[in-house]
């Protein structure tokens, strides 16, 4: 367990360690299936997308779906051209026709990618923890950071003491899969010989904050529940894609607060496959000088030049000016998974 209060800030490389996309990837996903089938037609690539588009302009009161459709290629042509999807849907914001499309888009792709991911289960089973770790050994892949994080997560701990489990640690993801709460659910009912209903109610107690929303309810089963990797065949997409927001609808909610609450009061921050994006940045930024932080990060591929100034805007936006804290932020050309393992010792202690 963690025995100081430890945030972990997760973008879409953590994800891509169990076979998501990252965010140009993503881009692209999104691009192939609203693309024109055919410059004669107006319908999308994908079929699904197509009866789901003309069900929003149906619900909009609008039986002609024509302008609808080409909007959606529209779409396709430009996300390739923004940072991130997020960033593209905040610079249309008020469009509200290719912002709906958008969200559908996105629904459509994480299900889908959840789906065709290393975690993938079906419906109800259980996980096969080593047949994972086989497939890794098989391929050559390092394994996810998701097993680094368990183990420093377990260890010490016992089974008469998991209501404290949590207790230290927050999330706060910037991804739409639940990859996160799938994996825990799954390694706890396995690792602590649980029932999988009271493994996930163990992790519904685990803080995770998703600025832009997820696709769906996975540990409780309340109306807006979907299975990992599911329901992306189905007409209740759209009420899937309503649950994911813009950057511009989070900043009116309370998030940015809550994100700077935990930060504040971290002993350690973790930033795994965070892209480090200026939008995303400004809800890092707190007041007044800050006391000891641990800040470690993953830089994988990252150049010097960029790693300088992802550092010195973090001791900007965290107020980590004063010279007790100059030699600690560190950001490693690492893969998250590496990170962990390099850093396991000094997080748990």
């Amino acid at each position: 367990m963690f025995n100081k209060k430890t945030v972990f800030v997760v973008g879409a490389g953590a994800s891509a360690e169990v076979g998501l996309p990252i965010g140009d990837q993503l881009a692209v996903d999104i691009s192939e299936k609203l693309k024109q089938k055919d410059p004669r037609t107006l319908r999308p690539t994908d079929d699904i997308l197509y009866h789901l588009i003309r069900k929003l302009a149906q619900d909009a009161g609008e039986p002609n779906a024509a302008p609808w459709f080409q909007i959606a290629d529209d779409l396709a042509q430009a996300v390739v051209l923004a940072p991130s999807i997020d960033n593209y849907l905040h610079t249309h914001y008020h469009d509200t026709r290719r912002v709906k499309i958008g969200k559908l888009a996105i629904a459509r792709c994480i299900l889908e990618a959840e789906n065709k991911s290393r975690l993938a289960t079906d419906p109800g089973s259980q996980f096969d923890f080593a047949d994972l770790h086989a497939g890794y050994r098989r391929d050559g892949s390092s394994p996810s950071w998701h097993n680094v994080f368990f183990k420093l997560l377990i260890e010490g701990a016992q089974k008469s003491s998991l209501e404290d489990l949590f207790r230290n640690t927050v999330f706060i993801c910037f991804n739409y899969d639940r990859c996160i709460e799938h994996y825990l659910a799954h390694a706890l009912t396995r690792y602590m010989n649980l029932h999988p209903l009271e493994a996930r109610r163990l992790v519904s107690t685990l803080e995770i904050i998703h600025p832009y929303g997820r696709v769906g309810e996975l540990l409780d089963r309340t109306p807006d529940f979907v299975e990992f990797g599911g329901e992306s065949y189905s007409n209740n997409l759209i009420e899937i894609s309503r649950q994911i927001r813009t950057f511009t609808e989070q900043v009116a909610d309370d998030i940015p607060e809550r994100i700077r609450v935990h930060l504040d009061s971290a002993a350690a921050i973790v930033f795994l496959g965070f892209s480090f994006g200026e939008m995303n940045l400004d809800l890092f930024r707190l007041k007044g000088d800050r006391g000891y932080k641990q800040v470690i990060a993953t830089g994988y591929r990252t150049s010097k030049s960029n790693c300088s100034y992802i550092e010195t805007r973090l001791r900007d936006l965290l107020c980590l000016e004063s010279a007790i804290n100059n030699m600690h932020i560190h950001i490693e050309d690492m893969t998250c998974h590496d990170l962990l393992s390099a850093y396991y010792r000094m997080l748990q202690n």
